[in-house]
């Protein structure tokens, strides 16, 4: 299929088929349909599409991609103006702790002016995939790594950042899960299995849910009384949930579900915030596809969405280059148990 008549299918699917349509327009396709030419080169065509449907402002649930695109085997933090290497596989040629200063020569707030149109939210921390795209697609990236400056070229990775799922006990009294994703079914169910028995005997859980959080987990139905009939046991008494930007989709809805129980105290940051449109379609196009939803949340009906907001912490905890030397997020949850602890004395 030709890149022409690609584009002119994914502008068909955003106007009549995607559950986007009763809400955002997007913007006119005819300046990108006067770019795009079916010989332009593979990049070029992906940029075009991918900053036509960036208009649209919905992060996630709708997106194009190459699907002979390599893996890119590193995540990006965006605090305020600096843009920091979050995790990073070793054979990209990043370290974590990595501060980007330039992309081939030009520095960030340059790049930003160049590809304005190409970021899909509207708040800056939520560029962090957009960010990566530029890095990788840049020849020369200019970091700041233990107070020197150097430039590479960041290569590839061999596959994606590895998810972690499993348990450790901080103490006698408090049980620490990690899920960096809904999707494996057999490592959680394990993860559960063997913490069963821990979970009646524990004072304080915390669950871990900021690395990405992607999956499945049943969407809650638009009520006031959530889960009214459900009635928890005595342990554990307390549970924390750590959340942070990266938490999308079933992370999201994982966040907000449990942030409806009063024994639960959600801790770090907002989520991603991406279930106002979900239940995704995908289109194929030989070497490139599309996805689009097909339901939309009610709640956008009562002004109530999630797009650029995410779901909110109970205890904001901003993020800092300190969380490169230490769990800082980790730290506060300890310090709340340390003074329900001392209230209860």
């Amino acid at each position: 299929m030709k890149k022409t008549a690609i584009f002119e299918d994914v502008v068909s699917i955003m106007t009549h088929d995607s559950s986007t349509s009763k809400d955002r327009k997007g913007c006119d396709p005819e300046p990108f349909r006067e770019n795009i030419t079916d010989d332009m080169t593979d990049d070029a065509f992906l940029y075009q599409v991918k900053a036509y449907l960036a208009s649209f402002g919905v992060i996630g649930h709708v997106s194009f991609r190459d699907k002979k695109a390599s893996q890119k085997g590193f995540l990006l933090r965006i605090n305020g103006q600096k843009l920091y290497v979050e995790e990073a596989n070793e054979d990209t040629g990043l370290q974590v702790g990595d501060q980007i200063l330039a992309l081939d020569g030009s520095d960030l707030e340059q790049v930003a002016s160049l590809h304005k149109d190409y970021f899909i939210s509207k708040t800056p921390e939520r560029h962090y995939r957009e960010w990566a795209d530029l890095v990788s697609q840049s020849k020369r990236v200019t970091l700041l790594r233990e107070g020197v400056e150097k430039t590479i070229e960041v290569a590839p990775s061999r596959e994606p950042i590895q998810d972690q799922i499993f348990w450790k006990r901080l103490d006698d009294e408090i049980l620490y899960l990690r899920l960096d994703n809904f999707m494996d079914e057999g490592a959680i169910s394990r993860v559960y299995q063997e913490c069963l028995p821990m979970m009646t005997e524990v004072k304080f859980l915390l669950i871990d849910v900021r690395h990405r959080g992607k999956g499945y987990v049943p969407y809650q139905q638009e009520s006031e009384e959530f889960f009214p009939e459900v009635r928890g046991g005595q342990y554990p008494e307390q549970i924390f949930i750590l959340s942070d930007i990266y938490c999308a989709s079933s992370g999201d809805n994982f966040v907000q579900m449990m942030k409806q129980f009063k024994k639960v105290t959600v801790v770090g940051r907002p989520t991603l915030g991406i279930l106002d449109y979900s239940n995704c379609c995908t289109v194929d196009y030989g070497d490139y596809r599309v996805m689009f939803p097909t339901s939309r949340c009610l709640s956008l009906d009562q002004g109530k969405g999630m797009t650029d907001q995410g779901v909110e912490p109970d205890i904001e905890v901003p993020w800092s280059p300190d969380h490169f030397e230490r769990d800082v997020d980790l730290d506060k949850c300890l310090e709340l148990i340390r003074q329900s602890c001392e209230t209860a004395r």
